[in-house]
């Protein structure tokens, strides 16, 4: 994520327009939810995976965690956008870390 946010803004700078579009666009909601349910789908099949090789909290809900990995991507992608340097990748990453592995 962090990568793509410094070496390649646009794609979540058009992702984020394609979100507002979706709001009064049908077709275009429909392709975005297509993208957040695969995404999603993969995301739960890592955290299921991390669990089975005990990588992972085995009180982990892989379906929440999926949602709440999204919600913390989509937020920090959206504000890069509008503050990148209040933005700590490494402090998020430690986080997101120690929430899934304890």
């Amino acid at each position: 994520m962090q990568f793509l946010l410094q070496e390649k803004p646009e794609i979540f700078i058009v992702m984020n327009e394609l979100i507002l579009r979706s709001l009064r666009d049908a077709d275009t909601q429909r392709l975005i939810q297509r993208l957040y349910e695969g995404w999603h789908t993969y995301l739960e099949q890592v955290i299921r995976n991390g669990k089975e090789q005990g990588m992972f909290q085995t009180a982990i809900d892989p379906d929440k965690a999926a949602t709440q990995l999204i919600i913390v991507v989509k937020g920090t992608t959206l504000h890069y956008m509008t503050d990148p340097e209040t933005v700590d990748f490494e402090y998020i990453r430690i986080n997101v870390e120690h929430w899934l592995t304890g």
